[in-house]
C-alpha cells in the first residue's frame, strides 16, 4: 500500500472524523472550563456562600444527667447553598456538634467535631475541627 494510496482512500470520511472528533473535544474542552450541568439547562443556579460562628452542641444518650463544658464554645462554618435553598430553610439548622454517647472520661478529652446541615446546603469548611470536653461538676 502506496502513501498516496493511505492518505486519499476514503478522504472525504476521513476528513469529516477528524472535524467530528475536533468538535467533541471543544465541546468537552469548554463544558468543563465553564462548569457546564446538563442537569437543569436553562436555568441556572445562584450559588451562595457563607460564613456562619454557631454553637457547639452535644448529641448525648437521653436521659445523661452531666452538663458539658466545650473549649471553645462556638465555631465558625462555611456553607455553600442555592440561595432559594438558604432562603427557604434558614441558618438555624446549621450545627456543629459532639458526640457524647459513649463519654466515659472524668478529664478534659479532644473530640472531633461534626458538622450537620440540611439536604441542599453543603459545609465546605469548619474550625476548629476538635473541641476540649469536660463533664462540669455540680457544686451545691
Amino acid at each position: 500500500m502506496t502513501l498516496r494510496h493511505f492518505m486519499f482512500h476514503n478522504f472525504w470520511l476521513k476528513l469529516f472524523s477528524i472535524a467530528l472528533g475536533t468538535i467533541i473535544w471543544l465541546a468537552i474542552h469548554h463544558s468543563i472550563d465553564n462548569n457546564f450541568d446538563l442537569t437543569e439547562s436553562g436555568t441556572p443556579k445562584r450559588l451562595v456562600k457563607q460564613t456562619l460562628q454557631v454553637p457547639i452542641s452535644a448529641v448525648r444518650q437521653e436521659g445523661d444527667p452531666r452538663n458539658f463544658a466545650f473549649s471553645p464554645t462556638n465555631a465558625t462554618i462555611t456553607i455553600v447553598g442555592e440561595a432559594d435553598v438558604l432562603r427557604k430553610l434558614g441558618t438555624r439548622n446549621i450545627r456543629v456538634f459532639v458526640d457524647l454517647n459513649d463519654f466515659h472520661s472524668s478529664g478534659p478529652v479532644q473530640l472531633d467535631l461534626l458538622p450537620g446541615a440540611p439536604d441542599g446546603i453543603n459545609v465546605t469548611e469548619y474550625k476548629p475541627h476538635s473541641v476540649t470536653v469536660t463533664v462540669e461538676t455540680n457544686s451545691h
